[in-house]
């Protein structure tokens, strides 16, 4: 399922948005839900994702204040057409990349409730020519990125679907607090499980994860929660919903995966949670719809082309009965 969007964005769910979509759409078809909460909202896919023809609010949400001022800079029509025109002017080089790099993280207290073009252009420029779109005080720019032209997705359908959003900066906390409706749907991909905690700037650890579930436990609406430490997880909120693998061509390293050390190949198994039932048919439908590339896919490494015949994967079916 290819998902447009106006950047990419490291975790962005790209490999399983289908699943996520089936389920919220079952949610929004039989649990008169009208309102979709996106908590942890990333590169936005799963808004992203949502057919035009719902009639449904639709609210994205990020802790990150980078993340946050692009996404409103963008949904702005002047502000979004004076950055598009800053765009065409500026060089693709690792010097530049450097400099705005530096200048981004020496800005971190900005004034993010009123939308800032240049963070905007330096972040965006950050995650256009960096490793997997990683934003870091750290982060380089790889040498095959150097002198070409990239640019983000402004297309008219991906910015007619932004514009249909409301955007907010909240702790899940309190969001989840003031949403607390019988209406409302709250998709949640929380930070990862990595043994550390740091919810502003990454990782979580077992704890924020129990209070997360305390939370969800008040809540009177619905939610989703997917996970890929499946084992840690589950001594938290109980079996999932369901138990699926996919192929992930990002290395995302995670609290599991680092203790198990098993991890050979690129397979991704990802757990799914809801406070909802759904029936054995979409369930089975879910399973049984494997992701299944028939073409040879080319995957770019350092200007190595690699050719590869991707299999269909098996999913597990760990439902609640």
């Amino acid at each position: 399922m290819k998902i447009k969007k106006p950047f990419r964005y490291f975790g962005g769910k790209n490999y399983l948005i289908g699943d996520i979509i089936s389920l919220v759409n079952y949610a929004y078809k039989n649990l008169r839900i009208s309102c979709l909460i996106d908590v942890f909202g990333g590169s936005g896919t799963v808004l992203f994702s949502i057919p035009e023809n719902w009639k449904i609010n639709l609210i994205y949400n990020d802790l990150d204040n980078f993340l946050y001022n692009v996404f409103k800079v963008l949904q702005d029509d002047d502000l979004r057409q004076k950055l598009i025109e800053k765009w065409k002017y500026l060089l693709t080089y690792d010097v530049v990349y450097k400099e705005f790099r530096d200048e981004l993280f020496r800005s971190e207290d900005f004034d993010f409730h009123v939308p800032d073009i240049e963070v905007a252009l330096k972040w965006l420029y950050l995650n256009i020519y960096g490793q997997s779109g990683i934003v870091s005080k750290s982060a380089t720019m790889p040498l095959m990125y150097v002198y070409r032209i990239r640019k983000p997705n402004f297309d008219n359908d991906v910015i007619k679907k932004l514009k249909q959003w409301q955007i907010t900066n909240k702790d899940y906390r309190d969001l989840i607090r003031n949403a607390n409706r019988e209406y409302v749907f709250l998709y949640l991909d929380p930070p990862y499980l990595q043994g550390g905690s740091n919810y502003n700037k990454g990782g979580w650890d077992i704890d924020d994860f129990k209070e997360l579930k305390t939370h969800l436990d008040n809540f009177k609406g619905y939610w989703l929660l997917n996970e890929s430490s499946i084992e840690s997880i589950q001594k938290i909120f109980g079996k999932p919903l369901f138990v699926k693998s996919y192929i992930n061509f990002s290395h995302v390293i995670t609290y599991d995966t680092i203790k198990n050390s098993k991890n050979k190949r690129n397979i991704r198994k990802e757990g799914f949670w809801t406070n909802f039932k759904i029936p054995d048919e979409l369930l089975q439908q879910i399973l049984n719809d494997q992701l299944r590339i028939s073409t040879k896919e080319i995957l770019q490494n350092n200007n190595l082309k690699i050719f590869i015949r991707l299999k269909p994967i098996g999913g597990e079916n760990r439902g609640r009965g």
